[in-house]
């Protein structure tokens, strides 16, 4: 069963642990770097290409497999020297400060490497921020072991022997320190009020990077006929493959560019196709109106814009003249003399006929009829009054009660409460389901081990699996800070914390307080045991401690 979260009193105690595997220094001339190299194969890359990996929640894992290295007097992996990793929010690295610089203070026994530096944010609308980074690498084999890493001179800075592992994986990351954590440095930068990015596919504005690559020194004289040949072939099969890809590419644009032409020339046809067919359309018209008896050629001008003008003109003229506002012209004096102008269509005459017309609407006869009619729609209301006083006699009403006293019979309640009982059993079963422990958990035990005035935490972690030890790693220290008011802050520092396997079964984890500002907090330790497979488990468990204040 897994140990429950507590806290535990901080006792002072250095420990001297031993050091499994040591990186030989080769004291020989070493060439490199490059990227790939004859017995080594990159089995997997967490990364999908983008470049972002490194730099979002749960880093970026690259592994290897290391064959047959007999040819190779040195061969070692690592960051290439002279080219320290870079981040800068804005474009560009061209400050000091976004060439990181490896941190002394690194864990290179450990398998951990650490560069820090810092840069500046822009931000929208408010000024430019300034912000810590730092990159991280840390190399353990498939078993959770880690590898040493050493600075060989004219070689990888820092790197590991690789004559001395069969396989290996580098877990690398990016963070930003802001708002008192350390934080994955993309989703510190999308979480801020950044300027837009650039287009897709363009680059920036943030920009990280890391070069890594092989250092090797050959065995001998050189390679055997047979190790150059085998050498040569694999770089000519990954240069086949290259040249198979662009070549693939190059046969889709060929058929592409030519499907696109055909489909092209297709709708032009359909254009020409359409144009004929109006053109047509139009012949036919014309034979038909000249086919009719009589007609005559089409006008070219039938709707000309000056015609509708002149129209509209002789319109509004006409409407002048016959409303007395514009004398008549000569040319029509004879029309006008004829005809009866509007403001005389409104004479006494007229007047009079529309008053006599309206005063006998009124008449005593129709004011009868309306009363009448009025009366017939009293009775009518009177009688709709006496149906709904009749909906709601007592009889009705009694029966509307019975029915609804017949829906709460004791009878219906006591189903009701039978229900209730059935599915608080089966809530209470689920609940027994949920809080079932796994067959096979991690057993996890937690002591911490201090000393007074001291500016570190250390943890001794025990795991087992059915009473036997484990090997286990840590994957994520979170600490709690809790506050007065308001809710808790929660941090994740597992960049902050070193982590040593003494013994299968045994972890020594360690975190510095004092520059850090971590005295008097919780603390929240995740591990994972690889189990029997060649991959990590996914087992969980947590343990919590506090310190005093200094």
């Amino acid at each position: 069963m897994p140990s429950k979260p507590g806290f535990v009193r901080r006792v002072f105690r250095k420990f001297a642990l031993p050091v499994a595997l040591l990186l030989a220094v080769v004291s020989v001339a070493a060439d490199g770097p490059v990227s790939q190299i004859a017995g080594v194969t990159k089995t997997n890359d967490t990364d999908s290409g983008s470049g972002e990996k490194w730099g979002r929640i749960g880093g970026r894992e690259i592994t290897y497999t290391v064959g047959n290295t007999s040819a190779f007097a040195a061969l070692s992996w690592g960051s290439v020297a002279g080219q320290p990793p870079s981040a800068a929010f804005d474009n560009s690295v061209d400050s000091p400060g976004e060439v990181l610089t490896l941190d002394p203070a690194s864990d290179l026994a450990g398998g951990i490497a650490r560069w820090t530096g810092t840069a500046v944010v822009p931000l929208v609308n408010q000024p430019s921020i300034s912000v810590p980074t730092q990159f991280m690498i840390t190399v353990f084999t498939n078993g959770n072991q880690p590898v040493p890493l050493s600075m060989a001179a004219g070689g990888a800075t820092p790197g590991l022997n690789l004559k001395l592992v069969d396989n290996f994986t580098v877990f690398m990351s990016f963070h930003a320190y802001h708002a008192g954590v350390w934080q994955p440095l993309l989703d510190f930068y999308d979480s801020m009020p950044t300027p837009p990015g650039n287009q897709p596919g363009q680059g920036g504005p943030v920009l990280t990077s890391f070069t890594s690559g092989f250092y090797f020194a050959n065995a001998g004289t050189g390679l055997t006929l047979d190790q150059h040949d085998a050498n040569i072939t694999q770089r000519l099969n990954s240069l086949t493959g290259q040249a198979a890809s662009i070549k693939d590419d190059t046969a889709f644009m060929r058929i592409d560019a030519i499907n696109r032409l055909a489909s092209v020339q297709n709708s032009v046809g359909q254009v020409q196709d359409r144009v004929g067919q109006v053109q047509n359309g139009v012949n036919q018209l014309t034979t038909m109106v000249q086919n009719i008896p009589g007609s005559q050629q089409l006008p070219t001008d039938l709707a000309r814009t000056h015609d509708v003008k002149d129209a509209k003109d002789s319109l509004q003229q006409m409407l002048m003249i016959l409303f007395g506002l514009a004398p008549c012209p000569p040319e029509a004096q004879g029309l006008c003399d004829n005809a009866q102008l509007i403001n005389d269509l409104a004479t006494q005459v007229s007047v009079d006929e529309i008053r006599q017309a309206l005063s006998a609407l009124a008449t005593q006869t129709t004011v009868d009829q309306a009363n009448q009619q009025l009366g017939a729609l009293g009775m009518s209301v009177v009688n709709l009054e006496q149906i709904l006083i009749g909906l709601s006699k007592e009889s009705s009403v009694q029966e509307v009660k019975a029915a609804l006293g017949g829906l709460a019979s004791h009878m219906g309640v006591e189903q009701v409460k039978q229900r209730l009982n059935e599915l608080g059993v089966e809530i209470a079963a689920i609940k027994n389901t949920i809080n079932q422990p796994a067959a096979a958990s991690l057993a996890v035990q937690v002591a911490e081990v201090d000393e007074d005035e001291s500016d570190t935490r250390r943890w001794l972690v025990s795991t087992s699996l059915n009473g036997t030890p484990v090997t286990a790693g840590l994957t994520k220290l979170v600490v709690v800070s809790s506050r007065k008011r308001g809710q808790s802050a929660i941090g994740d520092v597992t960049s902050l914390a070193r982590v040593k396997q003494l013994m299968p079964g045994l972890l020594e984890v360690e975190v510095e307080i004092h520059k850090q500002k971590l005295s008097d907090l919780s603390f929240m330790l995740n591990l994972q045991s690889a189990g029997a497979a060649p991959v990590r488990g996914t087992t969980l468990v947590a343990a919590t401690a506090k310190g005093h204040d200094h």
